[in-house]
């Protein structure tokens, strides 16, 4: 949170180019003057925004074995970092985490695919597979391809305020937050849970549309031309 000496209040820069309205919210708050931040979209996102880019559902689905007519649980992972405040045993509050989804996936009788954090262990994909493995759960397990897994999804379960969730909802795939200690989405983001509430809430998002409304604020625009406006912006700056 801003204030409390995270990482992300460490601003050097005279002149901030922002995603949008939330990050825009933060480095007010973390004493930045509004004359020196400007929304522009975040421009890893833009080619989300591309069809002929993006496969359709079922293109990602054939891709990555599915089957047309399947129910598809995603779980987006996430590491532990040590800007975050995870308590005394962040690797335990984790793995009870993925038993959840887990225990929500055979409930819902769901393919349960799990799309990994990038920055998780190497390996790590040998422990997802093996839970999948010992539940008997249908299911796939990716570090690759984020696009693919979001097109691919049903619904998503984020772990805490996750970039993911955006992707996700970017792509159409409605998402519910597993909370995490220390930080969430604003009350304007996706439903969430510490776990108890977790079938309702995925039951409850199925089939709904996605939230275009957070994406706006997450994604200034959320139109896909980050990247001009970026452009734009710099040449205002360093004129030439």
């Amino acid at each position: 949170r801003p204030g409390m000496g995270d990482i992300h209040c460490n601003i050097t820069a005279r002149h901030l180019g922002v995603n949008g309205e939330y990050m825009d919210a933060w480095y007010r708050a973390c004493g930045v003057g509004p004359k020196h931040i400007t929304r522009l979209g975040a421009i890893q996102w833009d080619e989300f925004y591309d069809e002929n880019k993006m496969p359709t559902r079922p293109a990602a689905r054939r891709a990555l074995g599915i089957k047309e007519d399947e129910f598809v649980l995603g779980y987006s992972t996430t590491w532990h970092q040590a800007t975050g405040g995870w308590g005394s045993d962040p690797e335990g509050y984790l793995e009870l985490c993925t038993h959840f989804v887990v225990d929500c996936a055979q409930k819902a009788d769901a393919f349960l695919l799990v799309s990994m954090h990038p920055g998780e262990s190497p390996g790590q994909e040998k422990h997802y597979s093996g839970i999948l493995d010992k539940e008997g759960l249908r299911g796939a397990v990716t570090r690759s391809h984020p696009h693919y897994a979001s097109r691919a999804m049903d619904v998503a379960i984020v772990q805490g305020p996750s970039n993911a969730a955006v992707r996700h909802e970017i792509l159409g795939t409605p998402v519910v937050e597993f909370y995490v200690p220390g930080a969430r989405f604003p009350d304007w983001g996706p439903p969430g849970t510490w776990g108890d509430r977790l079938e309702e809430l995925v039951e409850i998002r199925r089939g709904q549309p996605p939230n275009r409304e957070f994406v706006r604020r997450m994604n200034h625009m959320d139109d896909g031309h980050a990247v001009e406006r970026a452009l734009d912006w710099i040449r205002e700056l360093c004129p030439t």
